[in-house]
């Protein structure tokens, strides 16, 4: 699937589109602080951490990250570059703002149960990623 922005849909039928967040199973947390907040930035840095890199201690706005995305996927585009640019507009766009997702009616729905506890799934990552050369 390719994911726009507010958008998901089938990558052979763009036309084909839903509202990510009006999906079932993809509600937005608005009500209630979720049950494991993850902060990106300092998880980010838990990751950085265990791969032996320093944290990120720096930002940027918003309007510039948007606009080396832009001018990245033109790049990418017009060097015919293979895989994705190290950033794009929809990754600055997203990494900008909070997210909060409920599982509640996964749980209830399906029965969905997580299988994996977020600690261990942070020490799986960074076990991928030094795996994979990062």
């Amino acid at each position: 699937m390719t994911l726009w922005v507010n958008k998901v849909g089938p990558y052979n039928n763009p036309q084909e589109t839903y509202n990510y967040y009006e999906l079932p199973f993809c509600k937005v947390e608005t009500e209630h602080p979720p049950k494991h907040p993850v902060c990106l930035w300092s998880w980010l840095n838990q990751v950085l951490e265990g791969l032996g890199q320093p944290p990120l201690l720096k930002r940027i706005p918003l309007g510039v990250a948007y606009s080396a995305g832009a001018i990245a996927e033109v790049i990418w585009k017009l060097l015919a570059k293979a895989g994705e640019p190290p950033i794009t507009r929809f990754v600055a766009v997203e990494l900008a703002k909070d997210h909060y997702f409920r599982i509640d009616e996964a749980t209830r729905d399906i029965g969905y149960r997580p299988s994996v506890e977020m600690d261990d799934a942070l020490k799986n990552t960074i076990l991928d990623l030094s795996e994979r050369g990062y």
